[in-house]
């Protein structure tokens, strides 16, 4: 009776049966494990399996940041086409328009000059793996669940560093991140008070680095609208935001953003009115905040960035970024076996030619960057400046 594995599918159905406890296929899958053919039908399948389960792991960073796909692994930098009207006459044919319009041109009269510089921003990828080691006598005494295991494994942390490295753009071990969150980009969440004859905005004071209320929601909606963008100042516009909060703040998170109605007292008097944030805000727990910061402080970060990381004029502010070509995991394993006198290659779980080793690689090309500040605000909830 011919035992041989000589086709994928063959294999494949033996696997998933010796995986499901079928004895007679394990038997089988054992016998054939001295064929050369074996660890390329290993290979395929094993990475077949990541493809199909890396999409099913549904990543956090896609709700804040947006895709981008590079060329190689140099910086890549960004150019953004940003008006700059310093040179353009406002006040032209008889009228003043003010900036980030078009000045009037009358019958027969020369366009003004306009102009565009670009704004260079950098990002890069990189890449990122690691490597599981296995011994002959390992695959000798296993069932099967190592190896089943594996590709499930590899979907779990390739999804995992992708959060984490679009997270290391929001905190750090030492906090808030500053570099992208400060001062100068106006995107820290500052004091607010409330405006005369402001129902549906900020109803108390609020401070600086507020913790998370619905107060402290509303001023960091009208902060964002209040930023300013490019080289002349454009108001920045977003449409629909995400709530990102570490698993601390969810269920309040929720609980202020989906609520029905929201009453405000206004120069003594209560007024009731339909909550406005369901219809801005979405609320994203990313469990990475406090596993990147570990401190009692980090439970009570949380932040208003633009929904896909894009505002509604296009512009990006946390980019993915991926190697063109490459943009999925991959499963590789050593091949350093040797070759057997008789003739043919000898398969990799057999073990290495000098110690009866196995190795299997886990390669991802995966990188991210922060690009614009503006539609983004933080708050380390303390209260404090």
């Amino acid at each position: 009776m011919d035992r041989t594995i000589k086709t994928q599918e063959q294999f494949n159905r033996l696997l998933n049966e010796a995986i499901g406890g079928d004895r007679l296929a394990q038997g089988l899958l054992k016998e054939a494990i001295t064929t050369s053919d074996l660890p390329t039908f290993f290979r395929r399948v094993a990475n077949a399996e990541l493809e199909n389960q890396y999409p099913e792991v549904e990543p956090v960073w896609e709700k804040f940041a947006t895709r981008v796909e590079l060329n190689d692994f140099r910086p890549t930098n960004f150019y953004e086409l940003v008006s700059d009207s310093s040179m353009l006459q406002r006040e032209h044919g008889g009228i003043t328009m003010p900036d980030g319009a078009l000045p009037r041109v009358p019958e027969l009269t020369p366009y003004p000059t306009f102009e565009y510089k670009a704004s260079e921003k950098f990002v890069r990828t990189a890449k990122h793996g690691a490597r599981i080691q296995f011994s002959f006598e390992a695959f000798i005494n296993d069932e099967w669940d190592q190896i089943a295991a594996l590709p499930a494994e590899a979907t779990l942390l390739a999804r995992n560093t992708e959060d984490i490295l679009a997270t290391l753009m929001l905190v750090t071990s030492n906090g808030i991140n500053s570099t992208n969150f400060n001062a100068v980009n106006d995107n820290v969440l500052r004091a607010a008070s409330p405006r005369v004859g402001d129902v549906t905005g900020v109803a108390t004071n609020v401070p600086a680095n507020a913790p998370l209320s619905q107060d402290a929601l509303f001023a960091a909606i009208q902060q964002a609208k209040e930023q300013k963008g490019g080289l002349r100042g454009n108001p920045v516009m977003v449409n629909s935001f995400v709530l990102v909060v570490p698993p601390a703040l969810t269920n309040y998170a929720n609980l202020l953003v989906n609520a029905t109605t929201i009453r405000q007292e206004v120069g003594g008097r209560t007024y009731e009115f339909t909550n406005p944030l369901p219809a801005q805000v979405s609320v994203v727990e990313n469990p990475w905040i406090t596993s990147i910061n570990t401190s009692d402080e980090a439970a009570g970060y949380w932040f208003l960035l633009p929904a896909g990381g894009r505002t509604a004029n296009g512009r990006r502010t946390i980019v993915e970024t991926f190697l063109r070509g490459r943009t999925s995991p991959e499963l590789r394993y050593q091949a350093d076996q040797g070759r057997y006198l008789g003739g043919g290659d000898v398969p990799y779980t057999e073990g290495s030619f000098d110690n009866d080793d196995a190795e299997i690689r886990l390669r991802h090309i995966v990188g991210s960057g922060f690009l614009n500040p503006g539609g983004t605000i933080a708050s380390d909830g303390t209260g404090e400046a």
